[in-house]
């Protein structure tokens, strides 16, 4: 196990405080700020670093009033909201945008702050053990938050300045008790508040094994030695000024977030975090259910894991862009930023999307190049202008169309957002009203549907769902749905240009689909002579989640094809 000494150290002077810090990792791979608790130090995150370094900056800070961070005395400068200024001027300090943000304890509370106050400097968001509890509307003082939850009751004792000598006193009796030894002298050994509140007359079991090694412990004692307990006991002590700064914050968090509880917690119990869903749409939730309050010593593999899969769908690089008439362009942006030149692109889409696709090869033909669509086929322009209701004619799988553009559609789909998605993705139905036979009445019908519990359906979970319904919630569905509506204008602006395509293009069909079967795609080759096709037997409209193994070997041999043939890279 890497001691202390293995790493490497920094500080850095910033408001109000000397900060000390650990940094290691690839400087330009995605920063992930790990923050502690009580009573803790960064040392307790050293089973993830070493996990997560190999392939993410890590900055792992002493929490001010902790180990080698100079802190002031006065509790008032440690009220949440000042703690994560704390992480703003750090960030900027080394020239960091965003950065994810992962806690444990007081440092759960923390990073869930850091998205509260400054979501904008947030990649993604989590913590372990601790559950997310936004601020009461109306302040609630800390000896009825103890009342209300019992397993706080030890904190009405930390926040007494009087503990703060007691502890100071008997530090590695503490730790030694704490960090897992066994009481051998009391009725009920598992009361936390009584064993504090009898620390100097309580008795350990001399075999029972502490989570720290001897080395260890003797860094705990020593870092805690610096300024003693005082400054870190004044997490505890403000409960209203985090209730009076937190007033005016959103209390939904919508990044990306993850909570990993631990079954034997025996103070921030699982059970907490029921719920927490309505307020972190975007939750991914792990369970570890032998694990303490100490779960990442305890199973750090486990710990590891969960964290290193999360981080794998989480850290999207997101950005956005003004452009004309208002419109704010929301896009990740991923990869080398010197593999091609932005001057050209290959221009890939599904459903819409490749719809989108093809008109880009059509309108700004130099700007592409390559062209492709998953599912949508090239449509060009009919001999004559056809409204929906003619096209619906020749093509019955769009009927459901002719439903999506009546004004109140929008409306009805907001009203029934989470069922919408679960219909669409086809979770099990519990209840299936009568009369939904197709799409069509099936969205008409969708308000009457029952879905059974089911939490995944392939690819799709739930968290999928709560991020899709969340940011639907953003703008509703109308401006969506206008996609719709445009048939008669996009007729006049394709009847103005060359409908013949000669990129290099990729359509790749999905056999089940209902809405685009492949058969609508027949002759595309007439107008798109470079044309390459897939298909994927097993799937439907929803391949890219249902098959992505297959469709991204069709992609990946495409592309190589492509790449070659159009001299973007050495045969």
């Amino acid at each position: 196990m890497s001691s202390p000494s293995e790493f490497p150290h920094y500080f850095v002077r910033l408001n109000g405080i000397r900060l000390h810090y650990v940094d290691v990792g690839p400087r330009d791979a995605l920063p992930i700020v790990l923050l502690h608790g009580w009573p803790d130090l960064w040392y307790g995150w050293r089973h993830q670093i070493n996990a997560l370094k190999t392939k993410y900056r890590v900055i792992v800070p002493d929490q001010r009033g902790f180990g080698a961070t100079s802190s002031p005395d006065s509790y008032e400068f440690y009220a949440k909201k000042i703690v994560t200024q704390d992480y703003v001027c750090l960030l900027d300090h080394l020239n960091i945008t965003k950065a994810v943000f992962l806690g444990h304890d007081w440092g759960g509370a923390a990073a869930w702050t850091m998205a509260n106050f400054y979501p904008e400097r947030v990649y993604a968001v989590g913590a372990i053990c601790t559950p997310y509890i936004p601020q009461p509307k109306e302040f609630i003082p800390l000896k009825y938050i103890a009342a209300k939850r019992p397993t706080f009751k030890y904190q009405l004792l930390l926040a007494d300045e009087a503990t703060d000598d007691l502890l100071d006193a008997n530090a590695e009796k503490f730790f030694k008790y704490i960090f897992g030894g066994t009481v051998i002298n009391k009725p009920n050994p598992r009361d936390f508040n009584d064993n504090l509140l009898s620390l100097k007359k309580l008795e350990l079991d001399p075999n029972s094994k502490c989570l720290l090694s001897e080395a260890e412990l003797e860094y705990y004692v020593g870092e805690y030695a610096r300024q003693g307990f005082h400054n870190c006991l004044n997490w505890y002590r403000t409960t209203e000024l985090d209730w009076k700064y937190a007033a005016n914050t959103d209390r939904i968090i919508r990044h990306p977030a993850l909570f990993i509880s631990a079954g034997q917690d025996p103070v921030l119990v699982p059970a907490y975090s029921k719920g927490m869903e309505r307020l972190v749409p975007n939750l991914t939730r792990g369970h570890i259910e032998e694990g303490t309050h100490w779960v990442l010593w305890e199973a750090p593999e486990k710990v590891n894991a969960i964290i290193m899969q999360w981080l794998e769908k989480a850290s999207y690089s997101h950005h956005y862009v003004n452009l004309q008439e208002g419109l704010r362009l929301h896009y990740v942006d991923v990869g080398p930023k010197d593999h091609l030149s932005i001057e050209k692109a290959i221009v890939l889409g599904h459903d819409w999307g490749g719809n989108a696709a093809w008109s880009v090869a059509l309108y700004q033909p130099d700007r592409v190049l390559a062209v492709g669509a998953v599912c949508t086929p090239y449509f060009p322009n009919p001999p004559v202008k056809l409204t929906l209701e003619q096209i619906v004619q020749f093509r019955p799988t769009l009927a459901y169309q002719l439903f999506l553009v009546e004004d109140s559609t929008a409306v009805h789909f907001e009203a029934n957002a989470l069922k919408f998605f679960k219909l669409i993705f086809q979770f099990p139905p519990s209840h299936v009203p009568e009369g939904a036979k197709d799409l069509l009445s099936m969205m008409k019908l969708l308000h009457d549907f029952e879905f059974k519990p089911e939490t995944k359906r392939g690819n799709i979970t739930d968290e999928d769902l709560a991020f899709l319904v969340a940011e639907y919630e953003r703008q509703g569905f109308a401006h969506g749905i206008n996609w719709y509506k445009t048939v008669e204008f996009d007729y006049d602006d394709k009847a103005e240009v060359d409908p013949v395509l000669p990129h290099e293009a990729l359509f790749i069909g999905a056999k089940k689909d209902l809405a685009l079967p492949p058969s609508l795609s027949v002759g595309m080759e007439k107008l798109i002579p470079n044309l390459t096709r897939g298909e994927v037997e097993n799937a439907g409209h929803w391949v890219l989640w249902e098959a992505p193994e297959e469709v991204n070997q069709i992609l990946d041999h495409w592309l190589s094809k492509i790449t070659t043939k159009l001299g973007l890279s050495e045969p």
